[in-house]
């Protein structure tokens, strides 16, 4: 008898009821993740702008002023959206080869538990990478391989899909393919988001290995929630209230109905990203609405000049009844070809 004989059980044989109903419906959970990526994947595909960040941002896409703003469902949703038909098809069949097993190894609960605790964390990780804003189910995809590639000794089902053709291309794309495509500018490749989703699967795996092993149920429930902790609740809250990034504190102060808010925000965004023209221009902006004309004028002066501080500056000294400045940023505003010489 051989050491796989040995090791892994017998396929289970399928009932007369199974048989008969197809399989993605005795799999709902990969099933549902399956339609709903179809439904918001091909009707982005087939939008004329679907391209653009204000449809990408109606549809779920996780853009990081949005994420600063609360609205961290999109960390989610992003993994389900492709707009571009190919990529949604290419990634498709690979949710549907790799998920039905995964779910049948690991029933629909404690699949669907990882399936969103992975998108989460591939989520997380993206936004403060390079990678940040990507989209697609690929992560997903890789955090099923795996699970599934780290449970093949010991389930038939595993051992069945992550064969040998399966495996090369699935770890050359990992490891060699994709960065290399990213390396040299081709192809804009989630790495970061592969790394994260096998990382996640090999993780479910080993925890899935040495579930067994542990008879006491409450301490099951416990070590889950607590592995859940250690991985949501830190990232939540730096997302909730990440002191150390300009993005979120120019956010903050943007959507502050308070002068002083807006000023000690816009200071923190200055201080962490001292060439963010934006933020210097909405700090000038901020004082100005404050009455602190001064130190609004010294922010916009240091601005790199275009025309809307040009304008910002001529309201200033409009303010302030300084004619020989006005008319120097009104001269400054006109057109190059109706200066006067």
């Amino acid at each position: 008898m051989t050491e796989l004989q040995q090791t892994t059980p017998p396929m289970p044989q399928k009932t007369a009821s199974e048989r008969r109903t197809p399989l993605l419906f005795q799999t709902p959970a990969t099933a549902l993740l399956f339609l709903a990526s179809a439904a918001l994947s091909l009707t982005l595909s087939f939008h004329p702008r679907g391209n653009t960040r204000e449809i990408l941002t109606v549809f779920g896409w996780a853009d990081a002023s949005l994420l600063w703003q609360g609205d961290l469902w999109r960390l989610w949703v992003s993994n389900l959206l492709h707009n571009n038909i190919f990529h949604f098809l290419f990634n498709a069949y690979w949710l549907l080869r790799l998920g039905p097993p995964a779910e049948k190894i690991l029933g629909r609960r404690a699949y669907l538990a990882g399936l969103l605790l992975a998108a989460w964390s591939i989520g997380v990780v993206g936004s403060f990478s390079w990678e940040a804003g990507g989209i697609g189910l690929s992560g997903l995809i890789y955090f099923l391989f795996g699970f599934l590639w780290r449970c093949k000794d010991r389930e038939r089902r595993a051992a069945a899909v992550c064969d040998a053709p399966t495996c090369a291309i699935m770890w050359i794309w990992l490891l060699l393919i994709g960065p290399g495509l990213a390396l040299f500018g081709l192809l804009k490749v989630g790495n970061i988001a592969h790394l994260t989703g096998i990382g996640c699967g090999l993780l479910l795996a080993e925890g899935y290995r040495r579930w067994s092993t542990v008879r006491d149920h409450q301490l099951q429930i416990a070590a889950a929630l607590t592995l859940a902790g250690l991985l949501l609740v830190p990232a939540s809250l730096y997302l909730k209230q990440p002191l150390l990034n300009a993005d979120w504190h120019y956010w903050k102060a943007y959507n502050s109905r308070l002068p002083q808010q807006q000023i000690e925000h816009y200071q923190s965004a200055l201080a962490l990203d001292a060439e963010n023209q934006r933020v210097r221009y909405n700090l000038g902006l901020a004082y100005y609405q404050n009455g602190r004309l001064e130190k609004a004028e010294q922010i916009w002066l240091g601005c790199a000049a275009d025309r809307q501080v040009g304008q910002a500056l001529f309201a200033l000294y409009a303010n302030q009844g300084n004619a020989e400045q006005m008319a120097r940023w009104a001269a400054r505003l006109q057109p190059s070809g109706n200066r006067a010489e």
